[in-house]
């Protein structure tokens, strides 16, 4: 059973802001060609079938343009969203404070980075969206964010929703618009 995990385009927020749970809007040119550019991708792979999409505004408006282009219905999953950064939610990430990122990073599994949500709740929900996409048995793509698309990875790897260490959180970031595929049928 193969994911495609498929990161929103560019977001219109100041470069370096923290905007994990904000809900803002993506660039809708670099939408549109993300769009076109995965329409031809899965043009070679009809047994899609589920589409999900985080129920934020730069996720949606690529999801949005799939379900029409490829006549899926599209579900809203809030597990699909990005980690919740709490009240460093809409700050520069150079102005949080060093103190609170080593607070985080010493406990990166149990640490609510800013009050928001830990690495630990951020892996159980997507490792419990993975399990259900198991039992459902069908190719899907899911439109999300970089932490879903790494959490993804490090479950994979792993197989298990708990992290040891920040030094163990994969480093490779899907780029804006684009895309990776895994196998989750293991």
């Amino acid at each position: 059973m193969k994911l495609w995990l498929v990161r929103h385009a560019k977001p219109l927020v100041e470069k370096g802001l923290c905007y994990g749970r904000l809900d803002v809007s993506a660039d809708q040119s670099l939408t549109e060609m993300a769009t076109d550019k995965l329409i031809t991708a899965l043009s070679e792979n009809s047994g899609v079938k589920v589409l999900l999409t985080s129920p934020r505004q730069r996720t949606k408006q690529l999801a949005n343009l799939l379900a029409k282009r490829l006549n899926l219905n599209l579900l809203e999953e809030e597990r699909l969203a990005e980690m919740d950064f709490g009240e460093w939610e809409g700050n520069l990430w150079d102005d949080v404070p060093k103190s609170a990122i080593d607070l985080w990073t010493e406990d990166f599994n149990d640490h609510a980075f800013g009050g928001g949500e830990s690495t630990g709740q951020l892996l159980d929900r997507v490792w419990q969206l993975m399990k259900n996409a198991k039992n459902r048995n069908e190719d899907q793509i899911w439109v999300t964010h970089a932490g879903v698309i790494k959490a993804v990875r490090f479950l994979i790897d792993t197989g298990e929703p708990y992290i040891k260490s920040a030094a163990d959180w994969p480093l490779e970031t899907t780029n804006f618009g684009d895309w990776i595929t895994v196998d989750i049928t293991t």
